[in-house]
């Protein structure tokens, strides 16, 4: 039998299908190159600081590039494709 978490992933004691779910300590998925995200309608600030269009809340991005931060309540950024901003983890889902 499987379970559904409410993140949305699937549960099952048949190890044979199971695959291991890597996070960061904060709690966040571990997002890579080419994932699509969507910017949070909460996000304020890019993660170098600049205020967030809000035309860019809401949309959907695919990230570029991925590095390392610690910041805030993130331990990673995201270089998102058209807006060409860092973002951070916290900020998207």
């Amino acid at each position: 039998p499987r379970l559904v978490t409410q993140s949305g992933y699937l549960l099952s004691a048949n190890r044979s299908i199971v695959q291991q779910v890597t996070t960061v300590a904060a709690g966040y998925p571990l997002r890579k190159v080419g994932d699509t995200v969507t910017v949070k309608k909460t996000a304020t600030s890019y993660q170098t600081s600049q205020k967030i269009a809000s035309f860019v809340k809401g949309s959907k991005y695919k990230i570029k590039q991925v590095k390392n931060v610690s910041q805030s309540n993130s331990k990673r950024a995201y270089l998102l494709d058209n807006i060409n901003s860092w973002v951070l983890e916290q900020d998207v889902q």
